[in-house]
């Protein structure tokens, strides 16, 4: 990581890093698992893969810097073949992976993110066999409360958008 102000090295890792959560960094690896670093005080912790999917999508940072979502996704999940995500909520104080309840989820991929609020809310936007859901998660609660909405078809190729809270 280079410091844009001065150009000098702050971070330098073999691993690729995956999240920066204010002094804590999340690498991917070595191997199939994560290794969280706590950059103030240089100790590292490694994290095994947790999800029963394949591969990891994108994650999402909460703006505290407390959580981060590893997400996780696979294209051709199961008997027979569905698309499916898979939510992880990193602790980044206490170094723990909880599963998001309800997880993993039967999705369309393309038509499936999640994003954080301003005031620590986790969003996660999804449809399935032409339902569309949202989904919001406080840290301290169980699991996601659902509804469903009507939100306009995505034309774009991004999966992303923006929360207004």
């Amino acid at each position: 990581m280079i410091n844009p102000r001065t150009g000098a090295t702050v971070f330098k890792s073999r691993l690729g890093i995956l999240a920066i959560a204010g002094k804590r960094i999340v690498l991917r690896g070595p191997g199939r698992q994560f290794t969280l670093v706590n950059a103030a005080t240089d100790s590292e912790r490694r994290l095994p893969w947790p999800s029963v999917l394949g591969w990891l999508d994108r994650p999402a940072v909460d703006p505290r810097g407390r959580y981060i979502a590893l997400t996780f996704a696979d294209p051709a999940w199961g008997v027979p073949a569905r698309q499916a995500f898979d939510v992880w909520l990193l602790d980044t104080r206490k170094g723990t992976l909880k599963q998001l309840q309800g997880m993993p989820a039967l999705v369309d991929l393309k038509r499936t993110s999640v994003v954080w609020t301003h005031d620590g809310r986790l969003v996660l936007l999804a449809q399935a066999d032409g339902r569309k859901v949202v989904g919001v998660w406080r840290p301290g609660t169980g699991g996601l409360a659902l509804k469903t909405v009507d939100f306009p078809d995505r034309t774009a190729g991004s999966d992303s958008f923006a929360p207004i809270s």
